[in-house]
């Protein structure tokens, strides 16, 4: 079986199955639109306690299908997805469809011209994360320097092919919340490793931003919406005492300091919602 058809496999896949995310079956008289969300595990609604079906773009969906005819949520956002695997499969992700996130998604916009309504993406994340060192939770400023460069230019050319196979409808990107913040509550070297890592989280996001900018399309504030920056505000917590609003925010709106799913990096319901409100905030 070849790559084309492959991917021709994936659309006709995700049609026969009835897009397990439509709003509801499409009338003979007319044809539904769509709402296409795109990118890593925070695009596919990932949390450690499982589901799939609280994240950011379920709500994102609820919020905008009655301003749309027959709204359906076609959801491609794919755990371990880096800017290289959503281009080529062979390079990572574990989407659980035949072909790569891109393909299937040039694929099905071509095939539904006239019925796409929207198209969020976040994407990035993990290209960053590879630059971790694991043993001190320090992003590696030499790693980035050589990395991030080829995540830019892959995302320019996800958000090109986006935009050819889809000329006209609005797509919208995303920074993220800098999840490190989280190590503060862990004692003196949690807060070091937090202070240092988020210069370089700024840093990416101003670059993932520029990146999405220079395409025409506009990037949700993601970081903004946890106040990332804000190390001068504090909070008065039960479990840790007196700490910065933003670290206060990443434990409370991700699992990154859950005593359970301690450093897990992804979102909880409540930090969906956030994430929802700063697309939805940025939708032209």
């Amino acid at each position: 079986m070849n790559h084309r058809t492959r991917v021709s496999l994936g659309i006709s896949l995700l049609l026969l199955a009835g897009l397990a995310w439509a709003a509801g079956p499409a009338t003979a008289s007319s044809k539904p639109t769509y709402y296409l969300s795109l990118g890593d595990s925070v695009a596919g609604s990932a949390q450690p306690i499982g589901g799939e079906k609280s994240g950011y773009t379920e709500a994102v969906y609820k919020a905008i299908r009655d301003d749309h005819a027959q709204l359906e949520h076609v959801k491609l956002g794919c755990g371990g997805e880096t800017t290289a695997s959503m281009i080529d499969t062979s390079r990572a992700g574990f989407c659980r469809y035949p072909g790569n996130q891109l393909d299937v998604a040039a694929e099905f916009l071509a095939a539904h011209p006239g019925q796409i309504a929207l198209i969020t993406i976040d994407i990035g994340g993990n290209d960053g994360l590879a630059c971790l060192n694991q043993a001190t939770f320090l992003l590696d400023q030499a790693c980035l320097d050589q990395t991030f460069p080829a995540a830019l230019a892959n995302l320019a050319t996800i958000l090109d092919t986006l935009q050819t196979a889809a000329p006209g409808v609005a797509i919208v990107g995303s920074d993220y919340a800098d999840v490190f913040l989280g190590l503060w509550v862990f004692g003196p070297g949690g807060q070091a490793a937090a202070a240092a890592n988020a210069p370089i989280v700024d840093a990416l996001n101003a670059d993932l931003v520029a990146t999405y900018q220079a395409a025409g399309v506009p990037a949700a504030d993601v970081s903004g919406a946890f106040d990332s920056d804000n190390f001068t505000d504090t909070v008065n917590t039960k479990q840790w005492g007196t700490i910065p609003v933003n670290v206060a925010n990443i434990c409370r709106w991700t699992w990154f300091c859950d005593d359970k799913y301690t450093f897990d990096v992804h979102p909880n319901t409540e930090g969906y919602q956030i994430i929802a409100d700063a697309f939805l905030e940025t939708l032209p």
